[in-house]
């Protein structure tokens, strides 16, 4: 917490809205906190004979979202505040704020490869994303879809509406990409994954509430001009968890002289980066409902906490975060965060090179 000024003196008056201000921010916000929020408050009462006085009041709070498993790698729900501990780069935090089963707002974005390796699955996996819509989605949250191959759409923007959201993946089909967050005409076989995870990202930064970006994809990107370490920094920098399920036709590549299938590999690092999940369906796309099922188990069991870093140094650098517990649960979190910058702001600095 730093105090910028303090103009003035404080009358008794004053030091009541203080103490008001002070008690709010303590307790916590009520429908969630961002990744790095800078809270920015302010208070000015003339008294009848005293100066004004102002106090300004900057608080970044680091918010953290995550899942938690047994030895069996079922879900544990409902446990207390103090079974977990939480460190940056090594360093014991203060648990200010945390929530079992919490039910902030959520936006989840449908990022749908419509590239031609994905023709063999297209049909059914649009079928099964539009029933895990339905379900997902309740009133509080939102819904985005975005299609990619060579280009990357924004094929329904925000909306609470599911049959909104039906009507625009029935509208999806292989190379139907138009560009309308990204173009790439001079590549038309190109699949430009990792551009449109950080377009999408920074489109989602400035939203509150939980964040889930959902790749349907076999993971193979061509012609980006971003690639994996700036895919996951602009994740991590919006605060976006992301599920990758990979429907690969793997026959496709090889038909067509590909000698290294590296997609899977770098699916795994975006999802664990991030917190979120990866889920490998290869040419079986009835495992689909499954997939789609257990993140919507995940998503509904979420647990939230919040601290206010010790390190309130505004430099911009990635800083690690470890959640542990006290019964050894296995927790699914994002690996950390970029602190504030005092020039930029952080999704502008995720077109930067990620720290290793």
């Amino acid at each position: 917490m730093t105090f910028l000024s303090v103009p003035g003196r404080f009358a008794p008056v004053h030091i009541l809205a203080i103490l008001v201000l002070l008690t709010a921010l303590l307790a916590g916000p009520s429908q969630g906190f961002a990744q790095s929020s800078p809270v920015d408050a302010s208070a000015t009462l003339p008294g009848d004979d005293e100066p004004i006085a102002t106090m300004r009041v900057e608080v970044n709070v680091v918010n953290v979202l995550f899942t938690v498993r047994n030895h069996r790698r079922q879900l544990v729900p409902d446990l207390p505040k103090d079974e977990f501990k939480v460190r940056e780069n090594g360093v014991a935090q203060e648990l200010r704020y945390f929530a079992a089963g919490t039910r902030q707002p959520l936006l989840v974005t449908l990022m749908v490869d419509t590239s031609d390796s994905q023709r063999r699955f297209f049909e059914h996996q649009n079928g099964v994303a539009s029933r895990f819509t339905e379900s997902i989605l309740e009133p509080q949250d939102e819904a985005m879809l975005v299609s990619f191959d060579s280009r990357i759409d924004l094929v329904q923007e925000r909306t609470h509406s599911a049959p909104e959201m039906l009507q625009a993946i029935r509208r999806l089909k292989i190379g139907g990409s138009r560009p309308t967050l990204a173009d790439d005409p001079d590549y038309s076989r190109h699949t430009v994954i990792y551009d449109a995870i950080v377009r999408v990202a920074r489109r989602m930064a400035p939203i509150p509430g939980r964040k889930a970006m959902i790749l349907l994809t076999d993971g193979e990107d061509v012609g980006s001009k971003a690639d994996i370490k700036k895919a996951v920094a602009a994740a991590q920098h919006a605060n976006v968890i992301v599920y990758a399920l990979l429907i690969a036709d793997r026959r496709y590549y090889t038909s067509r002289g590909y000698e290294h299938y590296q997609g899977d590999q770098r699916m795994k690092l975006l999802a664990k980066e991030t917190g979120g999940g990866f889920i490998d369906i290869g040419h079986d796309p009835q495992q689909l409902d499954e997939a789609f099922a257990r993140i919507e188990r995940e998503l509904r069991n979420q647990y939230s906490l919040g601290y206010v870093s010790s390190n309130q140094r505004r430099d911009g650098k990635f800083r690690e975060i470890k959640v542990s517990s006290r019964h050894r649960y296995r927790i699914q979190a994002r690996r950390g965060y970029y602190a504030p910058s005092p020039d930029r702001s952080q999704v502008a600095t995720a077109d930067n090179k990620a720290e290793p």
